[in-house]
């Protein structure tokens, strides 16, 4: 493995573009590649190819055949495939419903998955009125101060969610933000239980929002759908009107991610 010292700073972003280019022209070899013409191909000392692809076989993005002393892509490479395929897959399903919903209530909507024990935002359909909330694609925020992130927090696993608990900083970050591990707990149980969550000024003062979760065939929380808007507009029972809403257009989604699995093992 990389050890800190070595990505850091500019060194370590020369490593780190060096592994890449490695990782890149393993791609181009699907039936294996050698290290003397790996490191032909990326103009670079055996020595140097040999230690970044050892790195690479470390961390499961590249695996070595030791009979026929070749390099193939790693499963690692494969399930980052699967997840970005299947996120932009629901973005494209859900597209259309989360402009409806926007149409049906004016405030803007989001879709959120789980990564790296964030919410990261996978799209975003603005809201219609002059006051919105916003969000940028691509984006990350807290999991336990959010109502996406609640969402996606109840649905893991006990034993996962333990883990994941365990590694969080419970800071204050608006007027209302939940920082007792105990008060979490409480929160997601009853967001297992109602099967929405609610965040009003727990991640930034003057925000509210609802979120339902989005299953794949296998029923599994995949996604995190959200209304968001100013809690000028959005009091608590306002929130909860969505909710109805909300749950209709998640399971639109779902039937039709179904649909579309269905139809690629055809």
């Amino acid at each position: 493995m990389l050890e800190d010292d070595e990505v850091r700073g500019t060194g370590g972003s020369q490593v780190l573009r060096k592994g890449l280019r490695v990782l890149a022209a393993i791609g181009e070899y699907p039936d294996g590649v050698g290290v003397s013409e790996l490191a032909r191909r990326v103009h670079m000392p055996t020595s140097t190819v040999h230690r970044l692809a050892s790195t690479l076989v470390d961390e499961k993005f590249v695996a070595f055949n030791a009979d026929q002393r070749q390099y193939t892509l790693g499963i690692r490479v494969f399930e980052l495939s699967h997840s970005v395929t299947r996120t932009q897959a629901i973005s494209d399903v859900a597209a259309p419903l989360m402009q409806r919903l926007v149409e049906e209530t004016g405030e803007t909507c989001l879709l959120s998955v789980l990564d790296r024990n964030q919410v990261l935002y996978v799209a975003q359909v603005p809201g219609t009125r002059r006051v919105r909330v916003s969000a940028d694609v691509g984006s990350r925020v807290p999991l336990y101060c959010t109502a996406q992130g609640k969402v996606l927090l109840s649905s893991l696993p006990d034993d996962e969610l333990d883990a994941v608990l365990a590694g969080l900083n419970l800071e204050r970050r608006a007027r209302r933000t939940i920082t007792d591990l105990a008060r979490l707990r409480e929160e997601l149980s009853r967001v297992r239980s109602r099967g929405y969550a609610t965040a009003n000024e727990e991640n930034e003062d003057g925000i509210g929002a609802v979120s339902v979760p989005v299953a794949d065939p296998l029923r599994r929380t995949t996604a995190a759908l959200c209304i968001a808007a100013p809690v000028l507009r959005s009091v608590q029972q306002r929130l909860d009107e969505y909710v109805p809403l909300l749950k209709r257009a998640a399971h639109e989604i779902e039937r039709s991610i179904t649909m579309v699995s269905n139809l690629s093992l055809r």
